[in-house]
């Protein structure tokens, strides 16, 4: 008498979903990498901003306004505890 072994369940991959993504990223980059040749050849001319006039010099400090931002005040401080009296 001959043993027979159990059928083993037949395991297959289902290609679809790889070949449809395959064939989305070759269009995306397809795409992509012609996006870059019209890019390239684009040609843009960007205005150019006058110079500013140049700030005059003064001859003494004194005279001049202060360019610099105002300080900020001084953080408040606060007393230290005292120890209890005992």
């Amino acid at each position: 008498m001959k043993l027979r072994k159990p059928d083993e369940p037949v395991c297959e991959m289902d290609m679809t979903p790889m070949i449809d993504c395959v064939f989305q990223l070759l269009i995306f980059f397809m795409v992509a990498a012609s996006m870059a040749k019209i890019d390239k050849s684009v040609d843009i001319h960007l205005p150019v901003a006058p110079r500013p006039p140049s700030p005059r010099r003064r001859t003494s400090a004194a005279a001049a306004p202060s360019t610099s931002p105002p300080s900020a005040p001084p953080p408040p401080t606060v007393p230290s505890p005292r120890p209890a009296p005992s």
